[in-house]
């Protein structure tokens, strides 16, 4: 299963974890809405695609005015992206997902994944932040935590410790 982030973060609220304020748009007609909506010292413009490494290929950016906005807004939407994961392939930007400016007191990285090399689900987890996972891997892999989920019994109380 692929969400996009505004589909994880509305799961995260759905159950009490808090996210950024945000609103997704699919035309520019829609941006000056949000951006009152969201009320804001500035704003991340994010491109809605279905892979990792956005920021690093130009599809997520930081904007501090109204006029800054509409400059990412209508580069990004309609137009496509190709990152460290797609192989190559650009995908469409079909949607953008404008979320308030927060300051980051603590970055960390969790991903579920499908390992295909153990045919398991695993929490890949490390508190040495998300932008350069693969960075942290290869440099630092005792800073990276995998936990590989037994499909017949689901996460067990254990793991969870693990992480904490």
């Amino acid at each position: 299963m692929n969400l996009h982030e505004y589909q994880s973060k509305a799961l995260f609220a759905e159950y009490g974890i808090g996210v950024p304020k945000g609103y997704l748009i699919t035309e520019l007609s829609e941006l000056d809405t949000a951006l009152n909506r969201i009320n804001s010292k500035g704003w991340v413009v994010k491109a809605q695609v279905h892979a990792g490494a956005r920021g690093k290929a130009g599809g997520v950016k930081l904007v501090n005015t109204p006029q800054e906005a509409h400059q990412v807004a209508s580069k990004l939407l309609g137009s496509s992206l190709v990152t460290i994961q797609t192989a190559g392939k650009a995908l469409p930007i079909n949607s953008l997902l404008i979320e308030e400016t927060l300051a980051i007191e603590e970055e960390l990285y969790l991903s579920l994944l499908v390992d295909r090399v153990t045919c398991t689900h695993t929490f890949v987890i490390s508190s040495a932040g998300g932008m350069d996972i693969e960075v942290v891997a290869e440099k630092t892999p005792e800073k990276i935590l995998s936990i590989h989920i037994d499909s017949t019994v689901g996460v067990m109380p254990y793991q969870c410790r693990e992480v904490g």
